[in-house]
């Protein structure tokens, strides 16, 4: 769902993802199963299919985004702030450097 973001093509999600557009439509079809998204015809091309979370779908992605912070909090509490923070730091450059990067927003 992280990759969904709030909607995006299925070619969108697999950019995001680093997989192929079948794998991402693979993908889609999970989180659309226990009604978590939906797809729907693109606004602004008729030819394309977006994938758009919805409101069970945002529920999960704040649950999970409150279970990732709550997850820091207890890293810092055992090693450190600023040890936190610099791993942090370290996995961002990661990221921007690999197929992994998403764009803000989503």
């Amino acid at each position: 769902m992280q990759a969904i973001g709030h909607s995006g093509s299925i070619a969108d999600v697999g950019h995001r993802l680093g997989v192929s557009k079948q794998a991402a439509h693979r993908t889609v079809e999970k989180p659309e199963e226990p009604r978590y998204a939906r797809r729907q015809p693109s606004p602004v091309d008729r030819r394309r299919t977006v994938v758009v979370l919805i409101e069970r779908g945002r529920e999960a992605l704040v649950l999970s985004g409150q279970a990732l912070d709550r997850i820091g909090d207890e890293w810092a509490a055992e090693v450190g702030e600023q040890e936190t923070a610099a791993l942090g730091s370290a996995l961002e450059a990661v990221v921007r450097r690999t197929k992994w990067a998403v764009s803000p927003g989503g």
